[in-house]
């Protein structure tokens, strides 16, 4: 049974912990842990050794009304092992829920009590093991479940991704739930309360009543390692994941700390052997509940738009435009986010379309910027429906929903959004979820398709990628926006772009430009050089604005 945010039944497993009656000499071989919520039934997790009654014990870390259990045993080998018995400690007494006696992965076994423990063993002379163990509860015991846990524990991974968007800090999300999975002293994780109203999971904790744990979790964050992380010339991020480590220093001391630093690219520290990018994303992403009024929003957008019957022959697609959201590293002249050109989107979507291995009917599509839709339409809709979810953003130019206006736009005149950081991030994971449901994915380089993709159940064959690896872009120090240029050109060319109807941002002028040896680019792309009494000709200036919608898409 496939766990997912929007279903019933949430598995625990990665809460819990487990010992074994003994280790065997096979456990050199061991690639994985029984509770990581892995489905590859190739691998080893636990081995005992042959002996009379051996076992496996998985402690809940509180009683806990659980559902059923899901035992997925390894491929090879298993008749060796089986029949296996099953029994579940309830107060002080051990009963019996059934045996495992046939290999069809996955073997479950139904259990709807309040229970402490789970063991499986071997009724007799023999050994145990299997590939995992998955324990599904109902989403509301489970909720109630992370609460009293959170209350009790002072081993928790506090999460606050401010630095961050939507997509970001899901991200973060992800890599925290990894990182507690892949603990035995830290077992839970609480989000910072401003992210309470998208989540159910991972959620805020009553610091009143228990406030030593956010001090346990936000004390320890030494100079050095604060330098290191916010100060190493790429932003706030690091490949590595930060916990008893300091850069450059041979002090045991500094090195004992307890706080942790995750950023939303450690997601790949928490592989498991032969699980391929994708699975990863999947298994812990889905581990994230979104909130309430989340999933509500989804079920307004699915009715308006009557998806439910549509995600299986749809195509999801996410285009992370930009709208000329401006990045700007000075020392290196670097800008973004320059956004994916037409050839690139007609080239990526043409590919997914034709080589889904599902009949594609209609393209179920997501973007901070209209144009995205009139480019979609006037393109594809020949070959399928187009149905445009993200009617919740501006005109053109208004940027990506975390951005302020003062670091978004290149062109003054597009600035003006009246809706709240809240509300734009319950309408964005709303639409996360419902493009995650269709039957194949479309997306460039963005942290809220990454989250699409990690939501979903595509496989990696049904993912496809718009290439906009190129976003930020270092252009020769002598080109600057055309708004902000000192060259005295700069004003007559936005005077003739603006009576064309037409916007600057994202246009770029070499400020060593003359009236008769005139430069202009879209970021790097180069859009005219020749005089500027050629560029004021129509015929000229047509081909010049439409080399520029080439580009930009408006």
């Amino acid at each position: 049974m496939k766990c997912s945010p929007t279903t019933n039944y949430i598995n625990i497993s990665y809460l819990c912990s487990y010992f074994t009656s003994s280790i065997s000499d096979w456990e050199k071989w061991k690639i994985g842990n029984p509770l990581d919520s892995s489905t590859n039934v190739e691998r080893y997790s636990f081995h005992t050794e042959a002996e009379q009654g051996a076992f496996i014990q998985i402690n809940l870390p509180i009683p806990c009304k659980v559902k059923f259990l899901e035992i997925w045993l390894r491929r090879q080998y298993t008749e060796k092992i089986l029949p296996l018995d099953a029994s579940v400690l309830i107060d002080e007494s051990w009963l019996p829920i059934g045996v495992i006696d046939e290999n069809g992965s996955p073997f479950v076994i139904n259990v709807d009590q309040v229970i402490l423990a789970i063991r499986i063993y071997k009724n007799g002379f023999g050994y145990v093991y299997f590939s995992s163990l998955n324990i599904f509860v109902e989403k509301h015991i489970f909720l109630a479940f992370v609460e009293n846990l959170n209350s009790q524990s002072e081993h928790l991974c506090y999460v606050h991704a401010a630095l961050y968007g939507l997509g970001g800090q899901l991200a973060v999300l992800a890599s925290a739930l990894g990182f507690i999975g892949s603990q035995n002293s830290i077992k839970q994780i609480i989000a910072h309360k401003e992210s309470s109203h998208i989540l159910a999971y991972p959620t805020e904790i009553n610091l009143d009543k228990s406030g030593s744990h956010f001090k346990i979790i936000s004390r320890g964050l030494s100079e050095s390692l604060c330098s290191f992380i916010f100060n190493n010339g790429v932003g706030y991020k690091s490949n590595k994941n930060i916990s008893h480590y300091v850069e450059s220093t041979t002090s045991g001391w500094e090195q004992d700390r307890i706080a942790v630093f995750i950023s939303r690219d450690n997601l790949p520290a928490f592989y498991l052997p032969k699980e391929n990018i994708v699975i990863l994303k999947q298994r812990l992403y889905k581990k994230i509940i979104p909130s309430n009024v989340v999933l509500q929003q989804l079920v307004i957008l699915e009715q308006k738009y009557q998806l439910g019957k549509l995600y299986e022959v749809s195509l999801g697609v996410h285009v992370r435009h930009g709208n000329g959201e401006r990045y700007f590293n000075k020392s290196a002249n670097t800008w973004g986010v320059k956004p994916p050109d037409s050839d690139v989107l007609l080239s990526a979507i043409n590919l997914a379309i034709t080589n889904s291995t599902q009949h594609i009917e209609n393209i179920i599509l997501a973007s901070d910027s209209w144009a995205i839709k009139d480019f979609f339409e006037h393109n594809f809709s020949d070959k399928v429906n187009i149905i445009f979810i993200s009617n919740n953003i501006k005109k053109i130019g208004s940027g990506c929903n975390h951005n302020n206006t003062t670091n978004t736009v290149f062109d003054p005149e597009l600035i003006g959004k009246d809706m709240n950081k809240e509300e734009e991030e319950i309408l964005a994971f709303s639409e996360i979820l419902a493009l995650s449901q269709c039957c194949a994915l479309c997306g460039g380089k963005s942290y809220f398709f990454e989250a699409v993709k990690g939501f979903s159940s595509c496989s990696e064959e049904q993912i496809f990628e718009i290439d906009n690896l190129d976003r930020y872009i270092v252009l020769n120090e002598n080109y600057q926006p055309l708004f902000e240029s000192n060259n005295y050109l700069s004003h007559l060319i936005i005077k003739e772009i603006k009576n064309f109807g037409g916007f600057i941002d994202g246009i770029f002028i070499d400020e060593t430009s003359t009236e008769d040896c005139l430069k202009l680019s879209y970021f790097d792309d180069l859009l005219y050089s020749g005089s500027f009494g050629e560029l004021i000709k129509p015929i000229i200036f047509d081909d010049f604005y439409s080399e520029l919608k080439h580009f930009r898409l408006y």
